[in-house]
């Protein structure tokens, strides 16, 4: 597993994550941040390489884990 202090999320890839993290879809993810389906992907994409993660689900206890969201504003 990787240090936490080695991973280096973008602002953007921090919002994706939490979309997901509150069970939105890509396509609802898109519509909340104003940009495409596609980009909603490569952003996730992205996390999945940066975290080393194989799926969603992973994705999500891995950002647990490394308690990567836990100074984020959940109220949207």
């Amino acid at each position: 597993m990787f240090a936490h202090s080695t991973i280096k999320l973008t602002l953007r890839e921090k919002e994706v994550l939490e979309c997901l993290a509150k069970g939105l879809t890509t396509n609802e993810t898109a519509q909340h941040l104003y940009v495409s389906h596609e980009t909603v992907k490569t952003h996730r994409s992205n996390l999945l390489a940066k975290l080393d993660a194989r799926n969603a689900f992973q994705l999500g206890l891995k950002t647990m884990q490394m308690k990567l969201l836990e100074h984020s504003n959940w109220s949207y």
